[in-house]
């Protein structure tokens, strides 16, 4: 007997009609011709017979699961995005299923403290909560605790990691607890290394993944508990299409299927504390897991090495002890500024100034990759009065090695870990108290907990206050919070702050939901957490027909907005030029979830070429 279904091409097309000897179900996954080639597809449903002839569908013995069939749908629908682009993301199960694996009660080694068995109890119950815990508090050792009773019910569980920087650290806290039934997961891994976790994972040797956020779409069987930790931080957010974010596609699962979601920072998203309050779903976890005494300095200084930050550095060293140094900004200086006409040294295909890596001897923009000779003049005014503005990573290390000669100094960002074996070369090395000194990004500022870390000093921490986001508190004292929490971790240490804004900052160094309470009464109503955002983008080689196409659609949009929905703006984007491409946008806010994503996709319909990103965080 023929039948015919609904299958979505693993391609930029919509959902086509096939027909196939044998019955298939909703997730199936089939070989199906497109056009010259074969492509897998997903079954959507079956469908009646169409006037016209089909072609045919060859089953595999793979297949999406319910819950991988849902965040199918949801990132489609609620992102904007086709299902064919986001179907690639996922990792099918196979057939046939194993059998259900044997109830197991490991234990966790380490006990909970009563203020850790208390937040466990409050939280056990809760199907999403926010684990909104102090720095040191032992939101680990929660974890822990909740995957045991997770495993006991013979469910499996993901927890989820922004960076892969931080995978290893808690990865071998959880091997130490459960031993081979811990797996690990993130971009870096060989086609070799995958390939034995999905087989891990198929046979159920494999029941509690470490990942980032593309272990989202792991075939999970028995998926009964997602934890994301730092749930605040930017890396959920997928910065290519389709621009889902990992943390609100889990909970978006957990309202659909029996799954536990709980949210973990020291520093929560003020969305996520929002959420969690208004739904008496927070949890709040003070104090230290150990009892340590930490000193705060103001330095009143622009990013500088100063005299003052280097006495700091060398009483460290001295006592021998290890430093952090965070700087927002990687390589050497982020751009050359004339000191006669005010001018950088602009990207020639980007609206941005390169940036200086002296490694490498050259000029590169961080956008397109371009890169040129590093100028002996300017290029626009020819004055040789070029000057460095905004130290890099790199910059602070070479001043570092001639003022501190005897230290030994190591960079952790983009530029010096290529590789997770790169990655955790330098931990290793920093762990064995084999680095003195460690500068880095944003890459410093999470999670990781090293003991002898007894100073950390937190640089370029103005530019992040004064961003030009509507964020751009949250996001600079919640960096003050994180990266103040890698200093005394067991003993007694130093965060010395370097910052024109102490007068803003010193109120909330003890308590951060000092701040989030602040920032709730001070946040423009149009932003979030009170309202959902979405960015659309036009781009065309011509500026004047990027802005054309904006202005087309900004007028169609006025005469269809529905209630609910507001434009906030529209103009050229905050990065005006990429890569040859001119870039215009317009933001909209909305009270209405449905309104905006019923208008999103009417506009979508119109076939015009324009980027949507919803929940946008760049702005």
């Amino acid at each position: 007997m023929t039948l015919f279904y609904t299958i979505a091409p693993f391609a930029k097309t919509k959902p086509l009609t096939y027909e196939s000897q044998a019955s298939l179900e909703i997730g199936a996954l089939v070989k199906i011709p497109l056009q010259k080639r074969q492509v897998l597809g997903v079954v959507l449903g079956e469908c009646p017979k169409p006037q016209f002839a089909c072609k045919l569908a060859t089953p595999t013995n793979t297949y999406f699961n319910p819950h991988q069939m849902l965040l199918l749908r949801f990132i489609t629908h609620y992102y904007c995005a086709e299902l064919g682009v986001v179907a690639p993301l996922f990792y099918p199960f196979k057939n046939p299923p194993l059998p259900p694996i044997q109830s197991t009660s490991p234990c966790p080694q380490t006990p909970l403290s009563p203020a850790q068995q208390e937040a466990y109890q409050a939280l056990h119950p809760l199907k999403q909560a926010l684990l909104f815990g102090d720095t040191g508090s032992g939101k680990s050792h929660i974890y822990a605790h909740l995957i045991a009773s997770k495993l006991s019910e013979r469910s499996s569980a993901l927890l989820l990691l922004p960076e892969i920087a931080l995978t290893p650290q808690l990865y071998r806290t959880l091997l130490d607890n459960f031993g081979s039934l811990v797996g690990l997961w993130h971009s870096k891994l060989k086609p070799a290394q995958r390939t034995e976790l999905l087989d891990k994972l198929h046979r159920q040797q494999v029941r509690i993944v470490v990942g980032t956020r593309s272990a989202l779409f792991l075939p999970m069987p028995n998926l009964g508990l997602i934890i994301i930790d730092e749930e605040h931080d930017h890396s959920y957010k997928s910065n290519q299409a389709p621009y889902y974010h990992a943390r609100d596609s889990a909970l978006y699962l957990s309202t659909k299927m029996p799954i536990q979601v709980i949210l973990g920072s020291a520093t929560p998203s003020l969305r996520s504390y929002y959420m969690a309050q208004k739904n008496q779903h927070l949890v709040r976890l003070k104090g230290r897991f150990f009892d340590t005494h930490k000193e705060i300095i103001f330095e009143d200084h622009n990013s500088a090495i100063t005299p003052f930050l280097c006495a700091h550095l060398q009483e460290a060293l001295d006592h021998k002890q290890q430093s952090m140094i965070f700087v927002p900004t990687r390589a050497h200086f982020k751009k050359l500024l004339c000191q006669a006409c005010g001018q950088g040294v602009c990207c020639p295909f980007c609206s941005v100034n390169m940036s200086l890596h002296l490694k490498d001897q050259c000029m590169r923009c961080h956008y397109c990759q371009h890169s040129e000779q590093i100028p002996s003049i300017c290029p626009h005014c020819q004055h040789d009065l070029l000057q460095g503005k905004r130290m890099g990573t790199q910059q602070i290390k070479k001043e570092l090695e001639e003022l501190l000669p005897h230290a030994r100094i190591g960079i952790l960002d983009k530029d010096h870990t290529h590789t997770n074996t790169q990655i955790q070369h330098i931990l290793d090395a920093l762990k064995a108290q084999e680095i003195d000194i460690l500068i880095g990004t944003q890459m410093i500022a999470k999670g990781h907990d090293y003991p002898q870390v007894n100073l950390a000093i937190i640089l370029g921490l103005d530019e992040i206050l004064h961003n030009g986001s509507y964020a751009s508190f949250e996001q600079g004292v919640s960096l003050m919070h994180q990266i103040a929490g890698r200093s005394a971790r067991k003993n007694k240490g130093k965060v010395l702050i370097q910052t024109r804004n102490q007068a803003f900052l010193s109120p909330y160094i003890q308590d951060y939901e000092v701040f989030l309470q602040e920032e709730l009464k001070m946040r423009v109503p149009s932003f979030p957490p009170f309202k959902r955002l979405a960015q659309l983008t036009f781009s065309a080689s011509s500026e004047l027909k990027a802005q054309e196409k904006m202005q087309a659609m900004l007028t169609h949009i006025e005469s269809i907005l529905p209630l609910g929905v507001q434009v906030l703006g529209a103009g050229p984007a905050r990065v005006a030029k990429i890569a040859k491409s001119y870039r215009y946008e317009i933001l909209l806010s909305a009270s209405l979830t449905p309104s905006l994503l019923q208008m999103l996709h009417q506009l979508q319909e119109l076939k015009a070429d324009f980027k949507i990103v919803l929940d946008p965080l760049d702005i």
